[in-house]
């Protein structure tokens, strides 16, 4: 089978800066149905947004475990970037779609259900929806492979 490798690196901070534009605008509701404080992720809150990082990179193993090469970079440049080496089929969607934007997507979505979780687990299920949609997006996005549509000749 023709494969072919490749690379992906995220900056956390763009990951970080994407949930927090997120939680900015996530209200808790009231039981009246009222809205009242907004549950943003603050530079307080750098400490434990590290350790769901963390975990947020360790599922996306998960979801690409089975495309996983050799991780590139120290141990220390994965509190800063998630970097990752793929073995993809060479005719995969993924050389032809950016796949770098499906991880970021899925490790915002992950971080973000992680987060809501924590300071609001009544109301995480909707982001765990939406992680999960996220996972499966991103594991079809690596495993498919485009067919090649055949022009119709008419006899």
């Amino acid at each position: 089978m023709n494969m072919k490798t490749i690379e992906i690196s995220i900056d956390r901070q763009s990951v970080f800066h994407r949930v927090a534009m997120t939680t900015a605008y996530v209200a808790v509701k009231n039981d009246d149905g009222t809205l009242c404080d907004r549950l943003p992720v603050v530079e307080a809150d750098e400490e434990l947004m590290d350790e769901l990082w963390r975990e947020a990179c360790t599922a996306a193993d998960d979801v690409l475990r089975a495309y996983l090469q050799p991780r590139p970079g120290t141990s220390d440049d994965s509190r800063r970037h998630y970097r990752v080496r793929l073995a993809l089929r060479h005719c995969s969607w993924a050389g032809r779609i950016p796949t770098t934007d499906a991880v970021r997507s899925f490790l915002v979505a992950d971080l973000l259900c992680r987060w809501v979780a924590i300071v609001l687990p009544t109301q995480v299920e909707p982001y765990r929806h939406a992680s999960e949609a996220a996972a499966e997006q991103l594991r079809r996005h690596v495993a498919a492979i485009p067919h090649r549509v055949r022009k119709y000749v008419p006899f």
